[in-house]
């Protein structure tokens, strides 16, 4: 038990210390406004999709796909219940304030930072059962999240909803998992390479806002 808590203590530790990087690139003008964007992009459109076909690049298990649909049940039931739970706290005439409210306590950051703490704390195994999680986070997002921001249903788009990068990548993911058919090892080492990048880069990002 104490051993696992110095593993996580010291993981976190240095994702703190990655972060540190990103606070002096800031500092020092190395890394401004625009080029923190640009660093975002290539994070969220190359490097997470990478991150988490890479974690479903593994001969199929069935003791794992009951895991991931377990996951996947679990994360419907938790957006489901935070979902009601704001509905019933926030309430009022200030419209405007109530929406911001309650998409602030349905949606965390759980793309962007949970996905870093999964690998580096939890492994190849955390980035594939968490994946599910981020995969049901963007549908909600996608639909809920579009609705509580603008007031309008129709506003919600099939395209953002189905071809955002977490979804393309569990997809991707899953096709790979599921059937006898694994990338190819050249295609799978360059996936593997990007991957790598995803803690370091997300942390200096991080440190830099």
């Amino acid at each position: 038990m104490l051993g696992n808590l110095l593993t996580v203590f010291w993981q976190v530790v240095t994702l703190f210390l990655l972060m540190a990087f990103g606070i002096a690139g800031g500092k020092s003008g190395l890394i401004n406004e625009n080029g923190s964007k640009v660093l975002s992009n290539i994070s969220l459109y190359f490097v997470t999709p990478c991150l988490i076909i890479n974690s479903f690049n593994i001969e199929y298990d069935p003791e794992k796909l009951q895991g991931l649909l377990v996951c996947l049940l679990a994360s419907f039931l938790i957006h489901a219940a935070t979902i009601l739970a704001v509905h019933i706290f926030f309430r009022g005439d200030d419209k405007k304030r109530v929406s911001v409210l309650r998409f602030a306590c349905v949606f965390s950051n759980a793309g962007y930072m949970g996905i870093p703490l999964q690998e580096a704390v939890l492994g190849a195994d955390g980035v594939f059962y968490g994946s599910v999680y981020v995969a049901m986070f963007n549908i909600t997002l996608w639909t809920y999240g579009v609705v509580c921001s603008t007031g309008d249903i129709r506003a919600i788009s099939g395209k953002k909803l189905l071809f955002n990068p977490g979804i393309i990548g569990v997809v991707i993911g899953i096709f790979f998992f599921l059937l006898p058919i694994k990338l190819p090892s050249v295609a799978a080492t360059v996936i593997s390479n990007m991957s790598s990048l995803n803690t370091p880069l997300a942390m200096m990002i991080i440190g830099f806002y």
